[in-house]
């Protein structure tokens, strides 16, 4: 009960991705976000959300991104993509970062679940959300104003190149990414409630002996 849901938007301008292959430059702000191996590159996908402010009790219940699959990239795709929750805060201009910086981001936490190629194909909504053990690395992140996601894949050496919409081409605004968070005030504490039982009090005195 009195929680509420915000369904928040992505910051176009660190919206997209970065590949090995061009080490001081980025892909922010055009139609996808590319994630995966290629003919020996590595991609990584980001979105970044701008986070409400919370008063300082309230309590994050549940939280989860969704990505709206665009295109497969790649003729091969075998392997697992992850989404990454970074640590980051509104004083760093992601909007200028570069592969490195975007692959030595700190790793939060990994949200659940994984996908498998299967899991991938153009008009498939992906969910991932954060586990109950989780949620304080976002509650963190609400101190900094800002959750980063980083999406890797085709891990453990695989290959594969998968894109989603960043939905900022015209007439595909509502295939944007979205992070939804459930918050609060704390849960109520629970009252322990007093049990009263009957007790029989007998007077040895009036008792016979056997």
């Amino acid at each position: 009960d009195n929680t509420e849901l915000a369904e928040i938007v992505p910051i176009t301008r660190t919206l997209g991705w970065v590949s090995s292959s061009e080490p001081s430059g980025n892909h922010f702000g055009g139609p996808d976000i590319q994630a995966g191996m290629l003919g020996g590159t590595r991609f990584l996908g980001v979105a970044q959300f701008a986070l409400p402010k919370l008063a300082t009790d309230t309590v994050i219940y549940a939280a989860a991104i969704d990505l709206s699959g665009r295109a497969v990239m790649s003729p091969r795709m075998t392997g697992q993509w992850a989404v990454n929750l970074v640590e980051s805060s509104l004083d760093e201009v992601w909007a200028t970062r570069t592969y490195t910086d975007v692959a030595t981001a700190p790793v939060l936490a990994t949200l659940n679940p994984t996908s498998r190629p299967s899991d991938l194909r153009p008009g498939l909504r992906n969910f991932y959300h954060l586990e109950p053990g989780q949620l304080s690395a976002l509650q963190h992140q609400f101190n900094r104003g800002v959750a980063t996601f980083v999406i890797e894949g085709a891990i453990d050496g695989e290959e594969g190149l998968f894109a989603w919409h960043t939905g900022n081409e015209s007439g595909a605004e509502s295939l944007a990414p979205m992070l939804r968070i459930n918050s609060g005030p704390p849960a109520p504490t629970p009252t322990a409630t007093p049990v009263v039982t009957n007790t029989l009090t007998v007077n040895a005195s009036s008792v016979s002996p056997p």
